[in-house]
């Protein structure tokens, strides 16, 4: 509606005769050409006429303001959002910067910053604009930090996100400082400041070092064993550094010790950012693993035999002695389809050779050739790491599953797949006592005898465990 032509605010002719109709087309020509409304442009195709805002009778102009609202509010706002545009020296240096701890800024911290750099470096474009240009857009070349301000403030806090002073004395402070440290100066001085805290980034370590003690003791411990520490009782050793906690700095100023709740205790502790940290030393290798380090993300080869991945199991069911049958697989990747299987009463090199055997007399009557690659564990293979399995000698490329990963190698998730869409859908007793999901979960009924260690479960024979596993594979 409005539009800036020449350092001056116009407005569409039309509006006056034809959307408020506050004269005819012929009363316009006529005040036209008498003077009485000055012309800034004359129409043509696809460009309308305008007409000077300010010279307009004032009964006029308040018809435009209730139904366009005042132009020098509107375009101004408007002009002034026209100089924000992204800042990419701003994005880099907030994403690289790091505070004295070592720490990067967070992701929304990095946005409000670079939201105010952007929005300050259209306020030193707009005060840079030439004197005639701000009267025209502002109405005076006075109190310059008042209108900016104004500007800054009027700007939409869901589309900006920034930070900046709302005052206009403080916001001209903002601005110099801004002009002389450029984008440092945004960086809130209080980071990495813990005169505020009451728990310390010292007593978040002492906390997480009591709590990974030896015998894993219950937060409500951890808490008394900072008051006996605190009472010179005990010596705590930080669990990342190996030093000696000083007590002198767990003190107020005022000579008094620093306390704080159970609830606190356990919630410093089970801090995302912490929880890794303790898990660390209070769990096991795999454990751990499983938590918290991420998966691999995999994807599936396209054609059948480029890829075998191997891997040993004990079948579920047990024998009349109490033993798991050993059973060891190998499976093609892109099929899913057991290609090679062998079983044995122990778990050795030999039961792994026994399948390599077995997937290549198949792969003979078949008539195929070599896999391109294999995937296998080290265990019972890292015999064979110089010969037999060195890339090249037989299968081009060996690839070895890293010790302790389960879930890295595809095998384990064949044998999942396997024991739990086929196995238990033709045999009976297949899952864990312990299983969370019901339908997975197998009775166990204690036998009380002078062992205290039986259970009553069905038990088979070794070649009835092994024949009707290799009518599952078939299946």
């Amino acid at each position: 509606m409005f539009e800036e032509f020449n350092h001056t605010i116009g407005i569409k002719a039309s509006c006056l005769f034809s959307d408020l109709r506050l004269l005819s087309y012929d009363s316009y020509k006529r005040l036209c050409n008498s003077g009485d409304i000055i012309r800034l442009r004359r129409g043509c195709y696809k460009t309308p006429a305008l007409i000077d805002y300010e010279e307009l009778s004032e009964e006029w102009k308040e018809e435009i303001i209730s139904q366009y609202g005042n132009p020098h509010e509107t375009h101004l706002k408007n002009k002034f959002e026209q100089l924000i545009n992204r800042d990419i020296q701003a994005a880099e240096f907030y994403s690289q910067y790091k505070l004295p701890d070592g720490r990067f800024l967070e992701i929304d911290i990095q946005l409000e910053y670079r939201t105010n750099a952007e929005i300050l470096n259209a306020c030193i474009t707009y005060a840079a604009e030439g004197n005639n240009k701000r009267k025209v857009l502002s109405g005076s070349t006075k109190n310059i930090w008042s209108t900016i301000s104004d500007l800054v403030n009027a700007l939409s806090t869901k589309k900006y996100k920034h930070t900046l002073p709302t005052n206009a004395r403080s916001f001209q402070r903002k601005y110099k400082l801004y002009q002389k440290d450029s984008f440092l100066s945004l960086i809130h001085k209080n980071y990495c400041n813990d005169n505020s805290r009451k728990i310390t980034a010292k007593l978040e370590d002492l906390i997480l070092s009591l709590y990974t003690l030896p015998n894993k003791p219950y937060t409500s411990s951890v808490h008394d064993l900072y008051h006996q520490f605190i009472g010179n009782a005990i010596d705590v050793v930080d669990v990342t550094t190996g030093e000696l906690f000083e007590r002198s700095d767990f003190f107020t100023e005022s000579g008094q010790p620093i306390t704080f709740s159970e609830a606190t205790t356990w919630n410093y502790i089970n801090d995302p950012k912490n929880r890794p940290i303790v898990d660390k030393f209070r769990s096991g290798r795999l454990e751990f693993n499983n938590i918290h380090r991420p998966h691999h993300h995999r994807h599936s080869p396209f054609f059948s035999y480029s890829k075998i991945s191997m891997d040993d199991r004990d079948l579920p069911r047990k024998m009349p002695n109490g033993k798991r049958v050993k059973a060891y697989y190998a499976y093609d990747v892109a099929s899913g389809c057991v290609v090679g299987v062998s079983y044995s009463h122990d778990k050795n090199a030999e039961l792994f050779i026994d399948c390599v055997r077995d997937m290549f007399r198949r792969l003979d009557n078949q008539s195929m050739g070599i896999p391109m690659e294999v995937e296998v564990e080290h265990h019972l293979v890292a015999l064979f790491k110089d010969d037999l399995m060195k890339a090249g000698t037989i299968f081009p490329f060996v690839r070895w599953a890293g010790a302790g990963n389960a879930q890295e190698k595809r095998a384990e998730h064949f044998h999942r797949r396997k024991k739990y869409g086929y196995e238990k859908k033709y045999q009976n007793g297949i899952g864990r006592f312990y299983s969370k999901l019901e339908a997975n979960r197998t009775a166990s009924d204690k036998i009380s005898d002078g062992a205290n260690n039986n259970w009553k479960e069905e038990k088979y024979s070794y070649e009835t465990i092994v024949a009707d596993d290799l009518k599952i594979i078939e299946k």
